[in-house]
């Protein structure tokens, strides 16, 4: 068992709780699809008016997924992607959109450590870094962040 991310270590339980509910009013359809694919609307009422999303979701069996191909009423496209399975332990991921965002990220864990680090492409405007372990009862960690 690996150590948990050390940004999560200062979350209080009630935002692992709360994080998942809200009161805004939401139609969520998920249906599955041929070769491992999912596809998933949202509609949202905002005011007065419907706010559709068109989402997909596909795995391969080599490690790689598109966690998110999303695209939105106004043609705004966000795309979060995967890759796992390249040697044990370690996940690269990919978020962006059509506009602004391109973050590269990975997390490798091991029996005695946990380590995470944030890339972001778009701008190189900034990027993290952090490592968690222990042994035993202790469990410490540190992080490091560079705005460029």
């Amino acid at each position: 068992m690996s150590y948990p991310v050390f940004k999560d270590f200062d979350k209080c339980p009630a935002d692992l709780i709360d994080e998942d509910f809200s009161t805004k009013y939401t139609l969520k359809i998920k249906s599955a699809a041929p070769s491992n694919t999912t596809i998933t609307t949202n509609t949202e009422l905002k005011g007065n008016a419907l706010v559709p999303k068109l989402a997909l979701k596909w795995a391969h069996p080599s490690g790689f997924t598109l966690e998110k191909l999303e695209v939105a009423s106004d043609c705004k496209l966000v795309v979060e992607t995967s890759l796992s399975n390249l040697t044990p332990g370690l996940k690269l991921e990919f978020k962006g959109n059509d506009s602004n965002k391109a973050d590269l990220s990975f997390t490798y864990s091991a029996p005695a450590a946990t380590v995470t680090g944030e890339v972001d492409f778009a701008n190189f405007s900034s990027a993290n870094a952090s490592i968690s372990g222990g042994h035993g009862a202790f469990t410490g960690g540190a992080s490091v962040n560079l705005k460029i």
